[in-house]
């Protein structure tokens, strides 16, 4: 039997160290205030169940200001710019699509390519975990554990754009 709830809040970014919004996590603050840490690793569009914990320390006073990250954007996409080219500049062509002086192999192609995925899944896991790792740091420096509570879906998009789409 699964129990489910209707809790009404509002969700806030969290931050740990008053610079950066803690990417990967929201705080949900009921009416009732209690508070959920949500686990949420993507921002994909979509109306999943998301892993949900509560944890004895109260983030209330870590919610992140909405300009937080507003001027460390830029500066990212340059890196990010410079470091895919020399990354692709180390890397050579072949690694991904097979030898370039012969005919095209569509099954080396798609070796490479299932390699190209499973490493990004990989990374994408290895982030998630590092994410999740950093935040039980943060609360155990405060005596505080974290524990798994549920799964929880919204009921409201977290975001509408102008045009009146919604991402959950």
């Amino acid at each position: 039997m699964v129990n489910v709830y209707r809790v009404k809040g509002q969700i806030f970014n969290i931050t740990l160290n008053d610079r950066a919004v803690q990417k990967g996590w929201y705080l949900i603050v009921t009416d009732l205030g209690q508070e959920y840490l949500v686990q949420r690793n993507y921002s994909l569009s979509s109306k999943r169940f998301f892993k949900i914990y509560q944890t004895e320390y109260s983030l209330y006073n870590h919610i992140a200001d909405r300009g937080l990250n507003s001027t460390k954007r830029l500066t990212n996409l340059g890196i990010v710019i410079v470091l895919s080219a020399f990354i692709r500049w180390l890397t050579p062509f072949e690694l991904w699509l097979g030898p370039t002086n012969h005919a095209a192999s569509l099954v080396q192609g798609s070796i490479n390519l299932l390699i190209l995925v499973l490493v990004l899944l990989i990374s994408f896991f290895l982030v998630s975990w590092y994410r999740k790792i950093k935040l039980k740091n943060f609360l155990r420096e405060r005596n505080a554990d974290l524990s798994y509570t549920g799964k929880v879906r919204s009921l409201t998009p977290l975001k509408t754009v102008k045009e009146g789409i919604g991402f959950w």
